[in-house]
Formats: structure tokens, sequence, C-alpha cells
């Protein structure tokens, strides 16, 4: 008899613990047993996944919150509350008196062939004709005339300095819609005249140590390394969803990258592991009327993207383009500039700063709205202006000596602006639109 009250007695508690857990389950937010749900079955579904030392972080979706609209357009001239930036006194940056100047090399194409000539104007040499040398078409469209097909560049110098990605198509002149036609990627490396073909496909990125290329085909995300080994790292499973663009961290292990649903950008961003042993993640999202571009890491763990996330103002001269941060380690997304329109934005060869070509609506006059040159330390600690309206002078890139940058004059010719003493040396000698600064000679 005692037995079976002691039996009696631990069946009761047993059902009276599994109501009071059954209670506290129903009393938890819908929100709260899907998240609960939803670890579950992520623990299920990367049991088998080998993650790299950032991924063991990086378990389930980071999504940041999108950051809160502007509460008000922007003020079209300066006011007490957001005055003008004035000018800064050169140098630019810190202690970059110190560093040389140096010579360094330009490539440009036209047409089938492919030219470079230093920064002195000396020693412009063709260094191939595609036609001649592949029976492959470097520039020409397909189909002339339209805006059929892809258009991104065709040459993509090695951060090395040792190598160009060239991307060439087999058919141009073509009339007729149906006929087929080929983009290839092949490799030239420079010092020895020789080509190889990587792939079929277009959009080559060089990752940072010059071994490996990432690329896409037939609308997949592929990487090509040093063995030529091909993998596909993403495939955006649908065929309406595209990868538009994407960036290597700067250690060569992870890839970030963009979708578009046609033309539109996704307001997301996504990131690979180069082995292709994990699937994607999505780091982020932002409003669906602000979809980020301009991808790149200043880390191994930062991401830094343009975005008109926070403006209201349509006007395109008045909307904003901000640079904005994101941190794997620590799932915050920041603003790196405010108030702004970003035209474009270089980092610099020691990655520690950013040189952005744009304007404040505010401090313009409603007629005219010229971008400058501005310069943001890495730690987003300091944003210089190196240069007024009267300058008329338009980002390029950085040279690879870091004490200058290459520009576009207003006449549309290349010029060299120093940043430690704000002069601007003009080129004497043309290059086309086609263009990309190279090593160093």
């Amino acid at each position: 008899m005692l037995k079976k009250a002691k039996w009696l007695l631990g069946l009761t508690v047993l059902v009276l613990l599994v109501i009071i857990i059954a209670e506290y389950i129903m009393l938890l937010s819908p929100l709260q047993q899907t998240q609960r749900l939803s670890s579950i079955r992520l623990q299920e579904a990367t049991a088998e996944l080998t993650p790299t030392p950032f991924e063991a972080l990086l378990l389930e979706e980071i999504i940041a919150t999108p950051l809160p609209p502007a509460d008000e357009l922007p003020t079209p001239i300066p006011t007490d509350a957001m005055p003008a930036i004035d000018k800064g006194i050169p140098p630019f940056i810190p202690n970059i008196s110190k560093e040389q100047e140096r010579v360094f090399w330009i490539y440009y194409w036209k047409e089938n062939e492919v030219w470079r000539v230093d920064s002195q104007g000396h020693k412009r040499e063709m260094l191939l004709d595609t036609e001649k040398s592949l029976g492959q078409w470097l520039t020409e469209n397909p189909f002339p005339d339209s805006d059929c097909c892809w258009s991104g560049p065709r040459v993509v110098i090695s951060p090395d300095g040792n190598k160009l990605a060239l991307v060439v198509v087999d058919v141009t002149n073509i009339s007729d819609p149906g006929e087929k036609f080929y983009y290839s990627i092949y490799i030239f490396d420079i010092q020895n005249k020789t080509l190889e073909m990587i792939s079929q496909g277009v959009q080559p990125v060089w990752s940072p140590d010059s071994k490996k290329i990432a690329f896409l085909n037939e609308g997949n995300l592929y990487i090509s390394d040093t063995a030529r080994e091909i993998k596909r790292v993403a495939n955006p499973q649908t065929t309406d969803i595209t990868i538009s663009e994407y960036a290597w961290s700067t250690d060569g292990q992870r890839l970030a990258y963009t979708l578009n649903q046609g033309y539109q950008g996704i307001p997301e961003i996504w990131m690979v592991d180069q082995n292709a042993k994990n699937e994607p993640i999505k780091l982020l999202d932002v409003s669906p009327e602000h979809p980020p571009y301009g991808l790149q890491w200043v880390n191994d763990e930062e991401i830094i993207f343009l975005s008109s996330e926070g403006s209201k103002d349509r006007y395109p001269q008045n909307k904003f383009q901000n640079l904005f941060s994101f941190s794997i380690h620590t799932k915050q997304l920041k603003p790196v500039t405010h108030d702004m329109v970003v035209q474009t934005y270089r980092i610099s060869p020691k990655q520690d700063w950013i040189a952005i070509g744009g304007y404040f609506p505010h401090s313009q006059a409603e007629d005219a709205y010229k971008a400058d040159i501005w310069l943001e330390s890495i730690d987003y600690s300091e944003l210089t202006r190196a240069t007024d309206e009267a300058d008329a002078i338009n980002i390029a890139d950085w040279v690879p000596d870091g004490v200058r940058l290459l520009v576009w004059q207003q006449d549309g010719k290349p010029g060299l602006f120093s940043l430690v003493d704000g002069s601007l040396y003009k080129l004497d000698f043309d290059i086309t639109q086609n263009y990309a600064v190279g090593g160093l000679k």
C-alpha cells in the first residue's frame, strides 16, 4: 500500500508539472513561440555544418533593425542649425606628408584593345587585342544600339597588379534576337602575356590576395581558385531573383552580396563562406524603397554600403544617399554620413580612410548641385572637406601610393589631386572612360 501511495503521489506531481509547463508555453507570445521553433529548426538545419570562427556567431540570421526615417526634409541652404562645412587645410590626412608619391599604371581599353600608360604619361603600350588573340570581342554589345545585355567592367585588375580579368563575348552585331551568344572570363598575365580561360560568365571580382575570382554565370555566384577549380557558392533559387553585386571580405574568406528582382533592388544583404560549406546567411533588411548598393568591406567583420534609408525627399537632388556601416560581430547598423548625397566612395589602399564624392543638399543653392571631395576616417570620427564647388573635380579612384586621388576634371580629362597640399596635377594625356588604376610601376 505504501508503495502504491508513493506511486500515485509521483504521478500526481508529474501531471501537475506537465500542466504548469503547458500553461507557461501558452503564455508565450506568438513571436516568442516562432523564435523558439525557428531556433529548433535552425539547430536541425545546421547540425552538420562546419562554421568558421565568425560563422560560429552567425547560426541564425542577423537581421538589423531598420533605421528610422528622417523627421524633416533637408533645408535647401545653410542655416544656424545646419551650417555649411568649410574647406579643410591640407594635409587632409594626418602624417600623410611622410609618404612618397610613386609612379603607377593606368589601364584603359577601347574596342578590342587593352592599353596601359604610366602616371607620368610614359611607356604607353598596347597589351593585347582580344579579337586577334581569341576571336572574341571586348567592348562590343551583341545587339548594337540597344540596352540589351550585361554592361559591367570588361577589364578588372588584380589587387597585386599582375593580372587582368577580361570579359569577352563570342558574337557581335546580332540581328536575330534568337541567336545565342556567350560571355567568357579570361585571365591575362601581364608579365608573361599569356591568356587562360576561367569560365563562361561576367562580373569578375578579385579576392584581396589576387588568388581567387568571384563571378556570375546564369544567375549563380561562383568562385574560381588558383587551381582553376570552380564551385558554386550562392544560388537565388528562383529565376526572377538574381545576384546583383558582391564584395570580398578583407581576409578573403567571405562574400557579401545583394539581390535584384528584375531591375529592382531587394532590400537585403547576404553573406556566404568562400568554401561553400554553409548556406548563405541573410545579414540585414532595410526599407523596401531604399535597397543597399555599393558594398565594400572595411575589415573582416564590417561592411559599408550606400542607401537612401532615412530620406523622405524623393526629389533626386535632395534624396539622401548615405554611407552605412554594419558590424557582423556586434550586429549593429549605423550611419557613417548624415544628411548627405554620396555619389561615389573609395577606400584607401591601407584601409584607413574613405574618399567620398558628394554634397550636402542643405549647403547647395537650388539651381546648382556640385559634388566635393570629402575624407572620412575609417573609425568614422572625422569628416574633412578637401575641395569646394569651384574645383569641379570628381573622384575616379585612389592612387596605389595612397597619397593622391585620380580625378576627372571639368573638361573630362584626368588629373591627380594631392592629399598632402591640395594641388591638382593635370595629366597631359587622354584616356577613355573605360579605365582602371593598376599597380605601382
